[in-house]
């Protein structure tokens, strides 16, 4: 089994002065927090474009309102309307399943950066003490290094005075006090510079549980980040899947009342349920204005039919044989009629011409 990598076994180094350490492991939850951030408003504008995209759907799908077309031509633009704004529902859910995301993962990244920000100054605190403790036992060990010659100095003239025949017993004097003074200076640096490494010491040790604390606490945000990262991501996946599942089928839906349109039976059916007849119009004939004006100046009569035209009402006496006397009228005196009787006209033809 390969053994697990750990920060606390990677971000060292031998120069205590160096916080190349520490460094890269603050960097990295930076770096951390920006990759959040951009993928919190890479799936804020996700949302918008579901929504935006589902709204223009719907919008599309209510142009197809009108019932005007029939047979199975128009139950497939029905049903294309429907499957289009069952579309428009996906996609209106899955920029809703964006957004629940994109909350999700800036809640996570504001936990985290509560969590590092209290991490990284306390680390920040035991590094910079670590290194104020290195530069002061530094600086008291450049001064113990001095004592050090001083001393080494005055022992020299010391020995050279004592050596020296020339030498007056006042200028041998001064120079053993000069060596005790460098002396005590040499012991007093020493106590310094020791007491300064025992404080950097304490200081390391400090620094260390701190970084070992710090690394710890780092490698579990990471780990933690990295796995809610990939699982949005992986939800990202799953919901565009998922819409595309819900558009396909709804493809498929439209497909399948699309096979059922055909062409004759569509015919048929607006003939069936619109038409108005198989009569055609005759032609119109020609009519003579004039003719037609002479035929109703003209009576009307009717030949060859049997019919008899009207005659005249005979006259006053006359009897309805032609023959015989007239009947008597009572009152009147009776006798042959006075003057020749009325003549009669003549009798008119079906065509209008006299006899």
């Amino acid at each position: 089994m390969t053994k697990k990598p750990k920060f606390v076994d990677s971000f060292w180094d031998s120069d205590i002065a160096s916080t190349r350490g520490s460094d890269v492991i603050v960097r990295r939850m930076k770096e951390g927090k920006k990759v959040c951030k951009e993928l919190v408003e890479y799936l804020s504008e996700r949302s918008k474009a579901e929504a935006t995209f589902a709204k223009a759907l719907k919008n599309a799908a209510r142009k197809l309102d009108s019932n005007m077309e029939i047979g199975e031509l128009g139950l497939s633009i029905s049903t294309l309307k429907s499957e289009t704004e069952h579309i428009s529902a996906a996609h209106e859910a899955a920029g809703n399943d964006m957004s629940a995301l994109s909350i999700e993962l800036s809640n996570f990244n504001k936990e985290q950066e509560a969590i590092k920000s209290q991490r990284a100054e306390h680390l920040q605190k035991s590094t910079s003490n670590k290194l104020t403790s290195n530069s002061k036992a530094n600086t008291l060990k450049e001064k113990y290094v001095q004592r050090c010659r001083e001393r080494d100095t005055a022992d020299d003239a010391y020995k050279a005075a004592r050596n020296s025949v020339a030498t007056q017993t006042k200028d041998l004097q001064k120079a053993e006090k000069n060596k005790e003074k460098c002396y005590d200076n040499m012991q007093n640096a020493d106590t310094a510079y020791k007491s300064s490494l025992e404080t950097l010491e304490a200081a390391r040790k400090a620094w260390e549980s701190t970084m070992v604390e710090t690394c710890e606490a780092f490698q579990q945000i990471e780990d933690d980040r990295i796995y809610l990262t990939r699982n949005i991501l992986w939800k990202i996946t799953n919901v565009d899947s998922q819409a595309c599942v819900i558009q396909d089928n709804c493809a498929e839906k439209i497909r399948q009342a699309l096979e059922k349109c055909d062409i004759e039976t569509d015919l048929q059916t607006f003939i069936d349920n619109y038409g108005v007849g198989r009569v055609r119009p005759e032609r119109v004939p020609y009519v003579n204005y004039y003719e037609r004006r002479g035929s109703q100046s003209s009576p009307s009569t009717v030949t060859g039919t049997g019919t008899r035209p009207r005659q005249p009402l005979p006259p006053a006496g006359h009897t309805m044989s032609g023959g015989g006397a007239p009947r008597s009228q009572p009152g009147r005196p009776t006798g042959p009629p006075r003057g020749p009787p009325p003549k009669q006209p003549p009798l008119i033809s079906l065509s209008g011409d006299a006899l």
